[in-house]
């Protein structure tokens, strides 16, 4: 109890994901029975009527077909193949629309929720002693479920006797299919107030399980700061994980610029290290770049290893803004490096003269 007494904060979003990977989401039983109830009614509503009638036909066809032909194994097969797809067809379709129905309903109530945890075994639900306070809880529950419900639906039953009672009065009065269409009006009535009731009271379960889902994830002060200080080591070891591979993409791109042809520098705080070979690429491609402390970093590496260092603000930017390293320059650049890589070549040139 003193434990359930600190705990009184809401629950993080991640307290609540934890418990959707472990499988723990509002009960949804009476709500998804509520719908299904509703969705019987609305069938039966629309296409019993029209089934029945179909299968009126159906048997008058059987009749007519057994007296003009002979029961042979083929006009058996033919006769059952008849019977089960013009008859039960249609009712297998009405179920599989139920089955979809429902599984539409739970994941909207659990909000796409989904969790295989609840498939694996779990011995720890064979102990008898520790179910016990859970099942009295639940027969609890239970019994006082049925104590409301039971009102309900004996309340509306007497309103639909109560609002037809002349129409009951003349039923023993009146031919069969009179009456098979009276009983079926008010059998219809009740149907579709009770279905009504049961979504109703579904919607307030479900709503009352979900308050009570809440309340037991709610958390203590001491787990929400326990929670933050993992969350924070967690960054603090990503960050340094981020940190260590953008050296390591540093390094090697640093490792890259003496082989470059040449670096184009605005003139401390950008530089592009530039890379071309005219018998196997058909553009230069950028090996290296940076800003400010690593565009010094570039510069340095290319004159100690006597690449060509060419100062070009606009260019320099430009390159360093619009291409990727590894990644030829694009077709509106070439003017501008052509005259730079010729300007290089010119020099090399002159040197080894």
């Amino acid at each position: 109890m003193a434990d359930t007494a600190n705990k009184t904060e809401k629950p993080t979003p991640r307290r609540i994901q934890k418990a959707r990977r472990e499988g723990r989401f509002p009960d949804t039983r009476h709500l998804l029975s509520g719908f299904q109830f509703f969705a019987v009614v609305l069938l039966l509503s629309w296409g019993f009527e029209h089934w029945l009638q179909a299968f009126q036909r159906l048997c008058a066809h059987l009749i007519q077909r057994a007296a003009a032909h002979p029961l042979t194994p083929g006009e058996f097969l033919f006769l059952s193949r008849e019977t089960l797809v013009r008859s039960l067809l249609p009712v297998a379709m009405a179920g599989g629309s139920l089955v979809v129905f429902g599984i539409l309903v739970q994941l909207l109530a659990t909000q796409f929720g989904f969790s295989f945890k609840n498939l694996a075994p779990n011995f720890h639900r064979l102990n008898i002693a520790a179910r016990i306070p859970g099942v009295i809880r639940e027969n609890l529950n239970q019994t006082v479920q049925a104590l409301i419900l039971l009102p309900v639906f004996f309340y509306l039953t007497y309103t639909v006797c109560r609002d037809n009672a002349a129409l009951l009065l003349r039923l023993p009065l009146s031919r069969l299919p009179e009456e098979l269409r009276a009983v079926s009006g008010l059998f219809h009535s009740l149907l579709w107030k009770a279905a009504f009731a049961l979504l109703l009271f579904g919607v307030f379960a479900h709503l009352r399980e979900r308050r009570r889902y809440t309340r037991g994830l709610m958390m203590s002060r001491q787990e929400i700061i326990e929670e933050h200080k993992e969350i924070e080591g967690n960054m603090l070891v990503r960050m340094r994980i981020r940190r260590l591979q953008r050296d390591l993409r540093r390094a090697n791109m640093l490792r890259k610029v003496p082989l470059a042809t040449a670096v184009v520098v605005n003139p401390t705080h950008y530089a592009v290290a530039l890379r071309y070979e005219m018998d196997s690429q058909t553009a230069p491609v950028v090996v290296a770049k940076g800003k400010n402390y690593i565009a010094l970093r570039i510069r340095a590496v290319a004159e100690s290893h006597h690449v060509p260092v060419v100062e070009n603000p606009p260019l320099a930017q430009a390159l360093y803004r619009s291409v990727e390293v590894g990644q030829e320059i694009p077709p509106e650049f070439y003017r501008a490096v052509a005259e730079i890589l010729a300007y290089v070549y010119q020099v090399l040139m002159a040197r080894h003269r």
